[in-house]
């Protein structure tokens, strides 16, 4: 064989490597919700996301990431630097009346 051949040949049986394997993995995922328990469902979905659950959490009382984490926050409390508009003395005037015998704008 040619150095052409044996290329070709070693192709196409690693794809046909790739296409077995991935049915494989397909066919594997989808047994883990073929029936109705979540247990399995769930486990399915760790696989697919590659969750692992760690139990042991690192918590620490840095004072710096404190600091940080309050910089951070802290710029949503910004107070507005105006007051809201006041309403214009002719918009007050202008105020519409309602009563039972007819609607009018007083002058």
């Amino acid at each position: 064989m040619e150095g052409w051949e044996l290329y070709s040949a070693a192709r196409s049986k690693l794809k046909r490597g790739i296409r077995d394997a991935k049915a494989a993995y397909r066919k594997r995922i989808e047994s883990h919700f073929e029936d109705s328990n979540p247990r399995r469902a769930w486990q399915g979905i760790r696989q697919i996301t590659n969750y692992k659950y760690s139990t042991n959490r690192n918590t620490s009382s840095s004072a710096p990431l404190a600091d940080q984490l309050n910089h951070f926050f802290s710029r949503f409390e910004v107070l507005p630097l105006q007051s809201p508009a006041q309403p214009s003395a002719d918009a007050e005037r202008r105020a519409m009346v309602l009563n039972s015998d007819a609607l009018h704008f007083p002058d």
